[in-house]
């Protein structure tokens, strides 16, 4: 997580009947507002569980009932409905997990809902071919990201996304693991911007067709975005840190994902020579070969350079080399030696099958062994022999 990151949802209505009247709606940009208003420094918002009564007037505070688990700040405001739920424990890890009635919610922080899983295990689920705004929230394998992403629809410019679609998208931005929230019209991503001029920082990041019409037969240029009161939003907060860092940016670490460090990064021009309907702000991303700052070549091309690692624990059945062919022929043959410096039986530089191309996980064989599984838990040293324009960067043991 981001220092000081925290999540936040809507809280239980004063008049709180379960199955009732559970919270007021809000649309996510009034949800944003108040939290900032209360103390909480919310820089991110976006719509969450569905609700009932619908269709209700789209625009008003009215009292309504969630569809699945909802828990805010410790608080069950509404119970688990058979849904995929988001949840963030109280020791802070967060959870992608069904929930029910019956479920324990002893030790959660916040819980939001969904109405099904649209990623799971890293594979997009299909649930028809319908077309409309799409909310999802989405984790990395290891619990570590979280992925939010509001896709417009029903629109000139965008018709909106299947599920499946929407799947894709948060696989795309390294969750592993996704649901569909409530979508259509309560679709709302909005943010607090910190370099705005105005009272009102509270931004709009995507465009709400928020009253239910569709305008996908409308001009562009007649299109105007509508905010709905939601049954529940999500927000983003970033708490102050003892830290030099300026916190609205959302400073985040790389995202490793496959072969590469993605680095995201927020955008905007002060000067725009013609009016954009969506600002002058847009997301970046710069992709950087994961793991390619410091390694070691051979001084020359027809130099045989050779490195050998201090001892080392065989630490799993696999070993990886991170390797790159800079241009020209080049290799690396690796061997393994024991605490004398005699090579293993079968894993000397003789046996060794050289890696000649560009490769971040390139699995070690040699012409009898095609691991290291067989000496497994010994203390070796290894040896890497470059040629050519051959670059090492790193070498790990995997399962």
């Amino acid at each position: 997580w981001t220092p000081g990151l925290r999540l936040h949802t809507t809280s239980r209505r004063d008049e709180w009947v379960a199955g009732k009247t559970e919270t007021n709606r809000q649309t996510t940009r009034d949800f944003l507002r108040q939290s900032r208003a209360g103390g909480i420094p919310t820089v991110l918002a976006i719509n969450a569980d569905a609700f009932s009564p619908w269709p209700a007037p789209y625009d008003q505070p009215t009292p309504t009932d969630l569809a699945g688990l909802a828990v805010a700040t410790g608080t069950v405001v509404s119970q688990g409905s058979g849904s995929p739920s988001l949840i963030q424990r109280k020791t802070g890890s967060l959870k992608i997990e069904a929930t029910g009635p019956d479920t324990d919610t002893s030790d959660m922080e916040l819980a939001v809902s969904g109405f099904a899983l649209c990623l799971d295990n890293g594979q997009p689920i299909s649930s028809g071919d319908d077309l409309h705004p799409r909310t999802g929230l989405g984790l990395s394998q290891d619990g570590r990201y979280l992925v939010a992403v509001a896709i417009d629809g029903r629109q000139p410019e965008s018709l909106g996304a299947t599920t499946q679609e929407l799947g894709r998208w948060l696989r795309h931005f390294g969750a592993h693991r996704g649901i569909n929230m409530d979508g259509g019209g309560s679709t709302t991503l909005a943010w607090w911007d910190p370099s705005s001029e105005d009272a009102d920082k509270c931004r709009l990041l995507n465009r709400p067709v928020g009253n239910g019409v569709r305008a996908e037969r409308l001009p562009a240029v007649l299109f105007v975005p509508t905010e709905r009161a939601n049954g529940n939003n999500l927000g983003v907060a970033i708490h102050s840190q003892q830290t030099t860092h300026d916190v609205n940016p959302l400073h985040n670490e790389p995202f490793v994902m496959g072969d590469e460090m993605l680095v995201y990064f927020n955008a905007f021009s002060r000067q725009q020579p013609h009016p954009c309907p969506f600002g002058t702000r847009s997301i970046g991303v710069a992709r950087l070969r994961r793991d390619g700052f410091a390694g070691l070549q051979a001084a020359a091309d027809a130099v045989e350079g050779r490195l050998i690692t201090k001892p080392l624990q065989i630490a799993g059945d696999r070993l990886l080399l991170n390797v790159e062919q800079r241009g020209g022929e080049g290799s690396v043959n690796v061997a393994l030696l024991d605490e004398q410096g005699n090579e293993l039986p079968g894993h000397g530089f003789a046996e060794s099958l050289p890696i000649t191309t560009d490769a971040v996980r390139a699995p070690l064989r040699w012409k009898t062994h095609s691991d290291v599984a067989s000496v497994r838990g010994r203390t070796a040293r290894v040896a890497l022999c470059l040629r050519g324009h051959t670059i090492v960067y790193a070498l790990a043991f995997a399962d």
